[in-house]
């Protein structure tokens, strides 16, 4: 069951930790085994410990793990590197709990963190010695969300040495995990497989890039910042999941949930984009949006868009979209049909230009979304919404073979 996992890893014999330390244990509240993931029955001692890696498993089970996580490095790029996983439990049903259990079972809990528990921080935080990271890879299992929280926190803590971010898709749309090879979502491929995945992945540079809204605190994208139909549709959908979360209980019944609530918006009533907004970028004002009857902007930094689809493509006036050349495609799309169209073969969205520097100026309320979050924007009382996107920084992530 684990010889692809020995093959693609390395133990550090000077660790000392290369088997197991079990101690008979005792729990004081309901604990699951971390390898079958039963529950550890009866009153006292009902499993094992492992006092190096905290893995907790029926002694039944115990025979069963590989090696102790504790001792486990993996090479990359000729680097010797321990890998931690950042699982989002509430993502893709019950999926990250599944990730989270074979993750443990494998790497010991010492490297596996949950993101409900205090977030990334304090995972992150113990493989820092004084200001620098020690030689490790992140995993982050969850949404594009997911992903943008773990790298945010690594910009907040300014650490030298930052490590390189794969991705376990267990959100809706996917998309960064898409355009790095990652998948359009898991499907239940066993975690030994990923780790070997990880080995072999390519390191690639992701820009990143500011948005602020009248000059208040800026908010890091990533993926993509738009205004109009979409950013409407989403935040329809974003409402209807908070308020009924037992109808989302997968990443397939949350894209049926998705398309119902774009039909039903059909027969609903959008302001248009080219009626009331403007687009600036360092080369001067786009003139091309207020030629077109469009409902939505968007402003790419990742060729995939609401789950997949490639809204850029390769046009002949502009340059392929690419997530590391500190450009930024601006496009529009004409409504809810155009925005289903964007899923089929050879429909792309209306391309307007490109930016390093881009600001958007709007004189009525409009819905927006950044990397799939969405809010209304209220409009000030006798003032524009002012919003400019420039240039953050590049963080490296990896990308898939």
């Amino acid at each position: 069951f684990f010889e692809a996992l020995t093959q693609c890893t390395m133990p550090d014999q000077r660790a000392g930790h290369v088997g197991h330390m079990w101690e008979k244990h005792t729990y004081k509240k309901p604990t699951k085994c971390d390898f079958c993931s039963n529950m550890l029955l009866g009153i006292h001692h009902q499993g094992v410990r492992c006092a190096a890696c905290k893995v907790d498993v029926h002694a039944s089970c115990a025979e069963k793990l590989p090696p102790c996580g504790v001792a486990r490095t993996f090479m990359v790029n000729g680097v010797s590197r321990k890998v931690l996983v950042f699982v989002n439990p509430k993502s893709g049903g019950c999926a990250g709990q599944t990730v989270m259990n074979q993750a443990r079972a494998l790497l010991g809990k010492e490297h596996v963190f949950d993101l409900s528990q205090g977030g990334p921080e304090p995972g992150l935080r113990s493989f820092v010695q004084g200001d620098t990271f020690q030689d490790c890879l992140v995993l982050a299992c969850g949404g594009d969300g997911t992903v943008g929280w773990v790298l945010s926190v690594m910009d907040h803590m300014r650490c030298k040495n930052e490590p390189a971010v794969a991705i376990i898709p267990l959100g809706t749309g996917n998309d960064l995990a898409r355009v790095l090879h990652w998948g359009s979502g898991y499907d239940g491929e066993p975690f030994k497989d990923i780790l070997s995945k990880i080995v072999r992945a390519n390191p690639i540079q992701l820009d990143r890039w500011t948005v602020s809204i009248n000059d208040g605190p800026a908010r890091v994208m990533n993926n993509y910042f738009s205004v109009g139909i979409d950013a409407q549709i989403a935040h329809r959908f974003h409402e209807d999941r908070c308020a009924n979360p037992d109808k989302y209980t997968s990443q397939a019944m949350n894209k049926v949930h998705y398309v119902q609530h774009s039909m039903a918006q059909l027969q609903g009533v959008v302001k248009r984009v080219d009626q009331h907004c403007h687009v600036r970028t360092e080369h001067g004002e786009l003139q091309q949006l207020q030629a077109q009857a469009a409902e939505g902007l968007i402003v790419l930094n990742i060729d995939s868009y609401a789950g997949g689809a490639q809204i850029w493509g390769k046009p002949d006036k502009f340059p392929e979209c690419r997530s590391d050349d500190g450009c930024l495609e601006i496009c529009s799309v004409d409504g809810v049909k155009h925005l289903g169209m964007l899923h089929m073969p050879f429909n792309y969205a209306r391309h307007l230009g490109t930016g390093r520097s881009i600001t958007i100026t709007i004189n009525t309320d409009m819905y927006m979304q950044l990397d799939g979050e969405p809010w209304l924007q209220k409009l000030d009382a006798g003032a524009q919404t002012m919003i400019k996107i420039a240039c953050f920084r590049q963080s490296t992530m990896l990308k898939g073979p």
